[in-house]
């Protein structure tokens, strides 16, 4: 009987002791992202992070740096952990920071946050295909083909959170890809 119950407690400490801790990490990303201590700090945090794990990313930012999302999106990727996003009622994720929200895994907006895509830019200067290219890696399944060409001739698009979740969630939007440069450039040349 003793050797039973010591062969049940080995076998019990070896499944424990094997059993990969899941940790949930938390970053906030508040006002511009930028290569700040903020952007510094919190990559370091989701580089910490493992399969398994959890990420919960804040947001409250008006967008920044593309270079910088890229960091984000590529730390988070790497990570292998199951990415969410939170954009609280009256907060904004406009811009860089709108294609974060959208770019993870389990996107939480709420009802009365604010979301803004537009055509993005290096100075003064807009980036045509850089923007159809983000938007088409991230935002297919939020913005529609009318939404890209609106930015595209330099409008923006302004969201309620409520519409961000019913978009992400409908099942025509995941069929909505966003179309090629040629294609939007002949679409485009008639928008006023």
């Amino acid at each position: 009987m003793k050797n039973i119950v010591k062969a049940m407690l080995l076998s019990a400490l070896m499944l424990f002791s094997s059993m990969a801790y899941a940790a949930t990490y938390k970053v906030k990303v508040y006002g511009e992202i930028t290569d700040n201590k903020q952007a510094k700090q919190n990559l370091a945090i989701i580089q910490r992070a493992h399969e398994g794990d959890t990420i919960i990313i804040y947001i409250n930012s008006p967008g920044g740096r593309i270079d910088i999302l890229f960091a984000y999106q590529k730390a988070l990727l790497n990570s292998g952990a199951h990415t969410i996003s939170v954009v609280d009622n009256y907060d904004i994720a406009a811009s860089a920071a709108g294609i974060l929200a959208v770019s993870v895994d389990e996107p939480r907006l709420a009802p009365k946050a604010i979301w803004m895509a537009h055509m993005a830019r290096a100075g003064d200067s807009p980036m045509r295909d850089v923007t159809v290219f983000i938007y088409s890696q991230c935002c297919t399944r939020v913005l529609t083909n009318s939404d890209m060409t609106r930015i595209l001739v330099g409008g923006e698009i302004w969201l309620s959170g409520q519409e961000v979740m019913r978009r992400l969630n409908s099942p025509e939007m995941v069929q909505s890809p966003v179309q090629s440069s040629s294609e939007q450039k002949e679409e485009t040349s008639i928008v006023k």
